[in-house]
C-alpha cells in the first residue's frame, strides 16, 4: 500500500490557527459507515448521537512544556529539545540541530538552572539526556519550557489551557489529544444525565502519533512507542461493556489505539501499563472500537490511515472533500468529525410547538424580557399580537442575506412603519435594533451551498446564521428569551426552524430559546388579515439573491 494513496489538497486558509472562542461550537462532520452519509452539525450537538449504555472512552493525559531552547555549553551552540519519553531523570527527546549533540555534550537551559548531558545518540534527530537540576524537575520545566505547538500554528497561543482538555490530569504528553480539545463540562454532564458512562485511560503523545510517513510504502513505516496506562476500573466498565453489547466510543485517535492496543494483547481489560508501538492502517482486524471523534488530520498521516481503517479509505476521503468545499478548519485547533457505525437515529414526530409556546407562557409569573428576530412587517404582524401581553419585547432586524439594499431598507422602513402603528394601538414603545447591513460577506458564506432547491440547505444555513447571531446578541445583553418570527410562513419548516433554536440554546445557555408556530392556530389567517388591513408590502421572494432568481 502506497503512501501517497492517503494524500490530499488542503488548501492553507483551511488550517486553523487558533482555537474557536468557545470549545462547543467548533463544528462536527457526523459520517454514517453504514449507510455513507454525512450531516453537517456542531460540536454541541454531539450528545444527540449518544445513548443510555454507551461508554466514552477519553486521554486523560496533559501536555508539558515540552520544547527546550538552550545552549551548548562548549560552543553555545543553540540546541532545541523536544522531552518524549521519561524514565527517571532521563529523557528521550527529539533535538533540532541534532549533529551538534555528540554523547557526553551538555545543554544548558534558563542560565544552568536546567542542564541536560547526552547519554546515548539513538537515530533519525533522536537522543537520550541525563537532566541535571535541583529542586522539583517539573516545576524547572515550567518556568523553562515552552508548549509545542504543531509547526503548522503561526499564531501566538494567548491562553495556554485552551492546548489542553478540561479533562487532563496525567502530566507526560509532548502534543494535546485535539480531538478532546471539543469538549466542555456540560457536555460531559448532558452525557452523564442520559446514562453515558466516562472512562478515562493515559497514552502519552510523543513520536508515534505525530512522526510524519517517511517512506514510500505503509507497511514499511516504523511507529515510535509512546507509554500508556490503565486503571482497575475503566477495565471493568469496558469488559462490561463487552459482555453487555454496548457501544464503545473513543475520544481521538491516542485513546482509540490505547484500547485497541490492550485488548489485542490481553484479549480483555486489565489494570495495566507499558508502552505500545501499534500501527492501524487499511487491513486492521478492530477489537473493540464503535464509533470515534476525532479531528481532521494531515495528508500521508498515521491518523488518516487508522480512520481510513475504520470507515474505509472512500468514505473518509469523501468526508474531506465534502469538509474542504464546505470550508471546516483543520489539524489540531480545527473542526471534528464523529464516524459512527449506526444508522441515524429515529426520526422524531412531530412537535405541537404552538402548544409548547402557550405551556411554556402559562407559566410565566409578570413579563419576560424577549429578543425578537424578524424579517419583514408581515410576517411580525401577527406575532406581536400574540406575544405582547407576556413579554417586554425588542425586535432585531439582522437580515444581511437581503438582496438588493434598496429591497433590505424597504422591509427595514415598512418593519418600522408598522412597529409604529402597533406601538400606538397597544400604548407600547417597542424599538427596533437593525445591525450593519453586509450582503457581500452573508453571500460569500452561502455561495457554497448556492446549488442547494429553495427551501433546503442553503435556506437551513441561512435561517442559523441569522438567527445564530441575534441569539449572540440576546445573550450578551441578558434578555430571557429568543425566538424568530419565522414560524409563521407557510414556506418555511417551523420544525426544522425550531431543532435550530433548540441548538443555540444548547449553545447560548443563559437565554431560553421560546419554541413556536405562528402559522398555527388561525394565526397565518390573522396575519393576512393584518396585511391587508395595514396595506403592507408584502415581498415576492424570501430575501437572498438565489431566492429572488429563482422566483
Amino acid at each position: 500500500m502506497r503512501t501517497d494513496e492517503f494524500d490530499f489538497h488542503l488548501p492553507e486558509e483551511l488550517i486553523a490557527q487558533t482555537p474557536v472562542k468557545n470549545r462547543k461550537t467548533s463544528r462536527l462532520l457526523v459520517v454514517n459507515k453504514k449507510n455513507k452519509k454525512l450531516a453537517d452539525k456542531h460540536f454541541y450537538n454531539i450528545v444527540d448521537y449518544f445513548k443510555k449504555g454507551d461508554v466514552l472512552v477519553r486521554n486523560n493525559t496533559r501536555v508539558i512544556p515540552a520544547r527546550l531552547f538552550g545552549i551548548k555549553e562548549e560552543t553555545n551552540a543553540h540546541v532545541e529539545l523536544l522531552l518524549l519519553k521519561q524514565d527517571g531523570d532521563i529523557w528521550q527527546c527529539l533535538v533540532g540541530n541534532a549533529k551538534v549533540v555528540k554523547l557526553n555534550t551538555i545543554v544548558s537551559f534558563g542560565d544552568g538552572r536546567l542542564k541536560a548531558q547526552c547519554v546515548e545518540v539513538l537515530e533519525k534527530g533522536l537522543r537520550r539526556f541525563k537532566m541535571i537540576y535541583e529542586g522539583i524537575f517539573f516545576e524547572i520545566l515550567n518556568e523553562l519550557g515552552n508548549i509545542p505547538l504543531p509547526p503548522y500554528i503561526h499564531e501566538k497561543l494567548e491562553d495556554k489551557e485552551r492546548y489542553q482538555t478540561v479533562y487532563s490530569k496525567v502530566l507526560g504528553s509532548a502534543a494535546a489529544p485535539t480531538a478532546g480539545l471539543h469538549f466542555t463540562d456540560d457536555i460531559f454532564d448532558a452525557l452523564k444525565r442520559k446514562g453515558v458512562q466516562i472512562v478515562d485511560v493515559t497514552l502519552h503523545v510523543g513520536l508515534g502519533t505525530f512522526k510524519p510517513i517517511d517512506v514510500e510504502m505503509v507497511e514499511e513505516h516504523i511507529m515510535h512507542s509512546e507509554f500508556y496506562m490503565m486503571d482497575q476500573a475503566s477495565a471493568d466498565i469496558l469488559n462490561h461493556a463487552l459482555k453487555k453489547k454496548q457501544r464503545i466510543i473513543t475520544v481521538g485517535t491516542t485513546s482509540t489505539r490505547t484500547i485497541e492496543a490492550i485488548y489485542k494483547q490481553y484479549h480483555t481489560f486489565k489494570e495495566c501499563s507499558g508502552y505500545t508501538d501499534i500501527f492501524i492502517y487499511p487491513g486492521y482486524k478492530w477489537q473493540v472500537v464503535d464509533a470515534i471523534i476525532t479531528n481532521f488530520h494531515l495528508p500521508k498521516s498515521t491518523l488518516i490511515m487508522m480512520i481510513s481503517s475504520f470507515a474505509g479509505k472512500d468514505l473518509i476521503f469523501k468526508a474531506y472533500q465534502h469538509a474542504i468545499k464546505q470550508k471546516y478548519r483543520f489539524f489540531s485547533f480545527g473542526d471534528c468529525m464523529f464516524i459512527t457505525n449506526e444508522d441515524p437515529l429515529p426520526s422524531q414526530p412531530k412537535i405541537n410547538y404552538y402548544q409548547k409556546c402557550i405551556d411554556e407562557m402559562e407559566g410565566f409569573e409578570g413579563k419576560k424580557n424577549l429578543l425578537l428576530h424578524a424579517c419583514c412587517a408581515p410576517c411580525i404582524s401577527f406575532p406581536l399580537e400574540f406575544l405582547i401581553k407576556k413579554f417586554n419585547i425588542t425586535i432585531y432586524y439582522n437580515n444581511s442575506n437581503i438582496y438588493p439594499e434598496n429591497e433590505y431598507i424597504k422591509r427595514l422602513e415598512e418593519l418600522r412603519y408598522y412597529v409604529d402603528e402597533f406601538n400606538k394601538q397597544y400604548q407600547c414603545d417597542i424599538p427596533i435594533l437593525a445591525p450593519d447591513y453586509d450582503n457581500v460577506a452573508y453571500t460569500k458564506k452561502l455561495e457554497p451551498l448556492k446549488d442547494e432547491k429553495e427551501g433546503g440547505k442553503r435556506c437551513f444555513h441561512c435561517y442559523a446564521m441569522r438567527m445564530d447571531e441575534a441569539y449572540n446578541y440576546a445573550t450578551k445583553h441578558n434578555f430571557d428569551y429568543f425566538t424568530t418570527v419565522m414560524t409563521i410562513s407557510r414556506q418555511k419548516d417551523s420544525q426544522k426552524l425550531n431543532q435550530i433554536g433548540a441548538n443555540l440554546e444548547k449553545k447560548y445557555s443563559k437565554v431560553k430559546y421560546l419554541y413556536s408556530d405562528f402559522k398555527k392556530n388561525k394565526g397565518i389567517d390573522r396575519r393576512n388579515e393584518l396585511v391587508k388591513e395595514k396595506n403592507l408590502y408584502a415581498q415576492h421572494y424570501c430575501g437572498c439573491i438565489y431566492s429572488m432568481n429563482n422566483e
